[in-house]
């Protein structure tokens, strides 16, 4: 596994985040959002895959070493995250990475796709969206999501499965892709081989 760096950064409204921070090879990096109720170490089995990126995995608020508790969140809450995503971005920056995707999952996607149609990102991908989760509405968002965007989703886990298509039809991006694998699994639970394989692909090509 590349080298771990544990940091703490403080958002724009002051909240303390825990992140994990991998130094790469390259001028290129990757942000890792995690589903709910879980925390950035769930994303180990395809950081240890990514050596050649600078990458940061963060704790969300309300999620592992960062402040609040999510179990109290409105939906003003959760859709405050973007400020957790932009610290991550600034600290990437300032490492000197001047090309950055997104990776998230569940939750995280819609994130990722939502902080990715008003930054700079070169792609997003994202393991399970949903139209909405927990007030982060993003039908809106993705019909301007103007980048490469992968999405992934477990062609029988329900919510995600049923929505995954319309927000993939909205996407202007011409490159863009919607994989649907044969399982019932959702977010980084799908992270086997074949999956990480692809992602390390599409990484390649858009970022």
């Amino acid at each position: 596994m590349t080298m771990e760096q544990n940091v703490e950064l403080i958002t724009t409204d002051g909240i303390s985040i825990a992140a994990s921070y991998f130094k790469g090879e390259s001028t290129k990096g990757i942000i890792f959002l995690h589903q709910l109720a879980s925390s950035k170490e769930s994303w180990n089995k395809l950081i240890n895959e990514l050596t050649e990126y600078h990458m940061i995995a963060i704790d969300l608020r309300g999620h592992g070493a960062s402040d609040l508790e999510w179990g109290s969140f409105n939906d003003k809450d959760f859709n405050n995250m973007i400020n957790d995503i932009e610290a991550a971005e600034k600290y990437l920056k300032e490492k000197k990475v001047t090309e950055i995707g997104i990776i998230g999952a569940s939750i995280g996607a819609n994130l990722a796709i939502k902080y990715g149609v008003d930054h700079n990102l070169k792609t997003v991908v994202a393991l399970s969206p949903g139209l909405n989760y927990r007030g982060i509405d993003i039908d809106e968002n993705s019909a301007m999501l103007n980048i490469p965007t992968l999405i992934v989703v477990g062609d029988g886990d329900g919510y995600s499965t049923e929505t995954s298509s319309t927000i993939y039809g909205s996407i202007p991006n011409e490159e863009k892709e919607l994989l649907e694998l044969h399982n019932k699994l959702h977010g980084v639970n799908m992270l086997d081989k074949a999956l990480i394989n692809k992602i390390k692909e599409w990484l390649k090509k858009y970022l």
